[in-house]
């Protein structure tokens, strides 16, 4: 549970080469993952903050069977219709954050028993969606590959740490 609240915490303070976003955009970040099934709150749900708050949390969350690459290619989309709330790179963002989570936890933390069977699966999820990504946006994207090396680094290595 420290990781789902450290995550978006550490995804919504904006990197320095985005400026200062709408705050929206940085809410949007705080609330990306509860849409997800194991919270199941609906991104309309999110309306009191706004409009584009909602555009943002609704662009970043995967819907309920929807395949991958329909989830980035939608993604992108809403990315070229509302540029200014940086959904793409804010993506970009969050998966390199999360290819790198299995590390970015205190070393003592517990981590789930799955945790080294599930990240292989996501992190060629990510090398295999990212350029789609690219693709519909023409913007300096966080550098997921880098990203997912590290987290394959990390995962390899007993204690989830990267090894160097």
């Amino acid at each position: 549970m420290t990781s789902a609240v450290l995550h978006p915490l550490g995804f919504a303070i904006p990197a320095p080469s985005e400026g200062i976003p709408p705050i929206e955009t940085t809410i949007g970040r705080l609330f990306h993952d509860l849409p997800e099934d194991f919270f199941g709150i609906n991104p309309k749900d999110f309306i009191n903050y706004g409009s584009e708050t909602v555009t943002v949390v609704d662009a970043m969350t995967r819907r309920h069977a929807e395949r991958y690459d329909e989830y980035i290619m939608r993604l992108a989309k809403t990315d070229r219709d509302y540029p200014h709330l940086l959904i793409a790179p804010g993506k970009g963002r969050d998966m390199r954050r999360n290819s790198l989570d299995p590390y970015a936890l205190p070393p003592l933390m517990t981590r789930s028993s799955n945790t080294r069977i599930e990240m292989p699966r996501i992190l060629n999820k990510y090398a295999q969606h990212y350029p789609l990504l690219r693709l519909y946006r023409n913007r300096q994207i966080p550098n997921v590959a880098n990203g997912v090396a590290l987290g394959r680094s990390a995962n390899a290595h007993p204690q989830l740490i990267i090894a160097r």
